[in-house]
């Protein structure tokens, strides 16, 4: 799913709770210039950051982090912070304000395609939600749900999918990551495809052609930022119809392989 179909959310007072972790503020935007006026600043609650698309530098205290699509941080309070993109085009960022009693460190990290596919999923339900009459039922239960994805994915707790469907989508990533077609995936790991594509929809909200766009979406801007050329990237990514290349990118992206490319690089 592209992340121009997101449109911005900002929920607030949200108080959403379960047991002693409490959901303050969730907001979906991009960063605007005003934003960066604010410098390094702390907050007093946890906060998540995830990048759905741009890149640039988070700082936190004195290290630096490179960002991009995909980049998940999660900061304890207290934790010194400051974002600088590096593109014109401002990045899709998802915050999330909470307050909880762990004891733990920044967490840093970049989702597997499969887990931002989770993500995403969880986004067009409250997309479709905040269409209607606000629902603060509903808003409470996506925002914990969307909580207890982003904390699995920072590697600190225990994953709710089931193990053997964990264990399914690691083995589906793969083999997508070596071009393998989707059909194909499902022959290599003895699953009818129709049944495949149910179990990754069931956990990510997409299809297994959905998921394998994604993967290859990754590996293309994975090629395009070493600044090879959009011809050759495109090739080495399967793509040999440059006009098909370029529609197919920017259906993914809202963006163009030239118009992402001269953000990343400066050009």
């Amino acid at each position: 799913m592209s992340a121009r179909l997101f449109k911005d959310l900002l929920w607030t007072r949200l108080n959403a709770r379960a047991g002693s972790v409490a959901i303050l503020r969730l907001e979906l935007h991009r960063h605007l210039p005003e934003t960066a006026r604010l410098g390094s600043h702390v907050h007093a609650h946890w906060q998540a950051l995830l990048y759905l698309s741009g890149h640039g530098v988070q700082q936190i205290g004195r290290g630096l982090h490179p960002i991009s699509a995909g980049s998940l941080v999660i900061l304890p309070p207290g934790s010194r912070h400051a974002f600088r993109r590096e593109a014109s085009q401002p990045p899709l960022c998802l915050m999330l304000d909470f307050r909880a009693p762990w004891k733990k460190r920044v967490a840093v990290r970049s989702l597997a395609a499969f887990e931002l596919a989770r993500v995403r999923s969880v986004l067009a339900d409250m997309a479709r939600l905040d269409e209607r009459t606000p629902d603060q039922i509903g808003r409470a239960a996506l925002s914990l749900r969307l909580l207890a994805q982003i904390s699995e994915s920072s590697g600190w707790y225990p994953r709710s999918v089931h193990p053997t469907a964990l264990t399914v989508l690691h083995q589906v990533q793969k083999l997508l990551e070596k071009d393998t077609k989707p059909r194909a995936v499902a022959a290599a790991l003895g699953y009818h495809p129709d049944y495949l594509s149910r179990l990754v929809r069931s956990e990510t909200g997409l299809g297994l052609g959905g998921l394998a766009a994604q993967v290859r979406l990754q590996r293309v801007q994975r090629l395009l930022r070493e600044r090879k050329l959009i011809r050759d990237a495109a090739a080495e990514a399967g793509f040999f119809d440059q006009n098909y290349f370029s529609r197919w990118f920017k259906k993914q992206t809202g963006r163009t392989p030239l118009e992402w490319k001269s953000d990343r690089t400066g050009s």
